[in-house]
């Protein structure tokens, strides 16, 4: 997908604090790889109109470090479902059948190597 195609559809996901906006792209290449892209701004009024800028001043840099964190929030935990969603198509369930099963392994706990605690008396000391 190339540039004039990706801004021509809409973002598919954004996030707003006050008057600053994440906004997450998903691209894709000819190879179907897709991958996930941010893009920041911040709204403004000029007199009655209401305009939006990508620069950002001291006062909006907290808002855009946690817009920050949660649009890789987002993309992570969307990453995780778009590759096991790919897996699974790619997959075929002989290929999964096929695979050599590993035994399952319950860990074990080792036995402490400090002394045991004595329990304390009560009363007066």
């Amino acid at each position: 997908m190339n540039t004039a195609q990706n801004a021509a559809q809409r973002p598919v996901y954004e996030i707003r604090i006050g008057l600053t906006k994440a906004a997450i792209w998903r691209n894709s290449n000819d190879q179907q790889r897709s991958w996930f892209s941010v893009s920041f701004n911040r709204s403004y009024k000029s007199g009655t109109e209401w305009k939006s800028t990508a620069n950002f001043g001291l006062g909006d840099l907290l808002e855009l470090a946690k817009l920050a964190d949660m649009a890789h929030s987002w993309i992570l935990e969307n990453q995780r479902e778009d590759s096991t969603a790919h897996l699974a198509e790619t997959e075929t369930q002989s290929e999964l059948n096929s695979a050599p099963k590993l035994p399952s392994v319950t860990p074990t706990v080792p036995p402490s190597r400090s002394a045991p605690m004595k329990p304390v008396p009560s009363g007066r000391r």
